[in-house]
């Protein structure tokens, strides 16, 4: 519950970053709004896709090299 709390300011403030961004392209006519929905929702879906596979893959990978590193760095070299 802790992260939940820490990650939704940052949720929120991207949310409003991509309705802005949106806002920006449909309002002078740039783009058509069905364009700008659909693009919203395809990188809406890979970042669903993408971010858990990077938190649960690589992150716990750096995470354990680093700890090896770390506790090797200390050995004294079993002498």
């Amino acid at each position: 519950m802790r992260e939940l709390r820490h990650r939704m300011p940052i949720a929120l403030a991207g949310a409003v970053l991509v309705a802005l961004a949106a806002w920006s392209r449909v309002h002078p006519g740039v783009h058509f709004p069905t364009d700008v929905a659909a693009s919203v929702l395809l990188t809406g879906s890979v970042a669903c896709i993408v971010i858990p596979l990077i938190v649960n893959v690589a992150l716990p990978q750096s995470r354990s090299a680093r700890r090896a590193q770390a506790e090797g760095a200390t050995d004294d070299g079993g002498d």
